[in-house]
């Protein structure tokens, strides 16, 4: 990984967001979400984005997971331009490095939540052994480690 950035205070930074901007082409129109956004979140601060709808918020996610590219400024997430990276590359950073939850779950119904959890560190490279312990570790930690063994359906929705 690159260097990670630092903010004015010296402390580390995960996420480094600079003048930001994403504009969607419609036809001959041009669709601006948001312009010149900068954010900075250090190691362990929690952040939340808030907006109405339509606001950007969801695109701003989208830019910040690699999942889609700014119209023009950088993003950094633990120092690495994740924008400068191949489509393959990006999928490798977030597959290591990110993780995701979604406002509706996208788990495969047939699979246990261990299975749901072990499958994207299998795709990653793990062996299925190797695996299983941070599947484990990583239920674990958001209070599930007795839940390990049920399906999503039979999850409740903050499960």
């Amino acid at each position: 990984m690159s260097n990670v950035t630092a903010n004015e205070a010296g402390k580390p930074l995960v996420i480094d967001c600079r003048q930001v901007t994403r504009t969607y082409s419609e036809g001959p129109e041009k669709l601006t979400i948001f312009s010149d956004i900068s954010l900075e979140v250090t190691p362990g601060e929690t952040v939340a984005i808030v907006g109405s709808s339509g606001a950007g918020k969801t695109t701003l996610l989208n830019l910040l997971g690699g999942l889609d590219k700014p119209s023009s400024g950088q993003i950094e997430i633990c120092g690495q331009n994740i924008h400068k990276l191949s489509e393959a590359g990006r999928a490798r950073f977030r597959n290591r490095h990110l993780g995701f939850v979604y406002q509706f779950h996208h788990l495969l119904p047939e699979f246990s939540a261990l299975e749901n959890v072990m499958l994207p560190c299998v795709l990653g490279g793990l062996s299925p052994a190797q695996a299983l312990p941070k599947a484990e570790a990583l239920l674990g930690r958001v209070g599930l480690a007795e839940r390990l063994r049920h399906k999503p359906g039979e999850l409740s929705g903050g499960e």
